[in-house]
């Protein structure tokens, strides 16, 4: 009875008392939606107060309502509305935070409806503009899209997700997710030089020695000539830092055999051999360069 009679009054006075009147329109939809768990017949109610207003408030309870009572497809309609109405209404200004609420909301219902590329292709639109209020919105959508590219086996397609996943979580200030995000990519496509160089130095930058030469032996097995050898390098460093030195020897042991003639890697293992006291490997080592300088003349 209540919400009947709230719903009289303003539809009585809406022309003369829109604000009013949507007022009371609003608290009619509230007992439908929650009391009464009628939200298909709070739809109505709130489409008359939104007309009525236009009101940012009301039409993301209108959104509520539709998706509430399974009108997703209704919701996006209503909010691609206001957001025609808006462009036409600001005409160049038109891209402001209003405009950016909007497409978020479009974004969402996107996503709902498993519309995971238009969702992406919104979100990056308004990235820009707000890249604070967008990041969430815009993670969570990337997201859906990655693994949607992954199960359909595209690649090429999920490692540009991964990429900008990486960027938007970088960029917000979230370092340990985007770390895992790539992280999570190189365990399954080891062979991507680009991702583990990138790893590699997010790596660095956090001081996360193991990381840093699991990139490495990664890396190895890519590269040749000098970078292989910068990464063996850096490998042995990373494993000295990490307290796991036997595996920066064998790094370093296995390029050089690929690799006799690096200087840089035949002066790394002398020294080591000293400090650790393996001289039958030091007498190799010196035989071989003796042999090499020989060979040289």
């Amino acid at each position: 009875p209540l919400a009947g009679f709230l719903e009289a009054q303003a539809l009585h006075h809406l022309e003369s008392e829109p604000e009013r009147s949507a007022t009371r329109l609003r608290e009619a939809a509230q007992i439908r939606r929650v009391t009464l768990q009628d939200p298909a017949g709070a739809v109505s109610l709130l489409q008359r107060a939104r007309e009525a207003t236009g009101s940012p408030e009301i039409l993301a309870e209108l959104v509520d309502a539709m998706r509430e009572s399974g009108d997703l497809e209704g919701a996006a309609a209503e909010v691609s509305t206001a957001l025609e109405a808006h462009l036409a209404a600001q005409g160049e200004d038109a891209r402001d935070a209003r405009w950016v609420q909007l497409v978020v909301l479009r974004a969402r219902l996107q996503l709902e409806r498993n519309e995971v590329d238009q969702a992406v292709a919104d979100l990056e639109s308004a990235y820009p503009i707000e890249p604070a209020a967008v990041a969430p919105d815009l993670v969570q959508a990337l997201t859906r899209a990655r693994f949607a590219y992954g199960e359909a086996g595209d690649a090429a397609a999920e490692r540009t997700v991964v990429f900008r996943l990486v960027d938007v979580l970088d960029a917000a200030g979230a370092a340990d997710q985007a770390r895992n995000a790539l992280a999570d990519w190189v365990t399954d496509h080891d062979d991507d030089a680009q991702a583990l160089f990138r790893l590699r130095d997010v790596d660095i930058a956090a001081q996360n020695w193991p990381g840093v030469a699991d990139a490495c032996a990664a890396l190895i097995v890519l590269l040749e000539g000098t970078d292989q050898v910068d990464a063996a390098l850096l490998m042995a460093d990373a494993c000295e830092a990490s307290e796991d030195a036997d595996r920066g020897r064998q790094a370093l042991e296995y390029v050089f055999h690929v690799q006799s003639s690096a200087t840089r890697l035949l002066e790394r293992l002398r020294t080591l051999y000293e400090q650790t006291g393996a001289f039958r490997e030091l007498a190799g080592l010196l035989s071989h360069e003796a042999q090499s300088t020989e060979d040289t003349d």
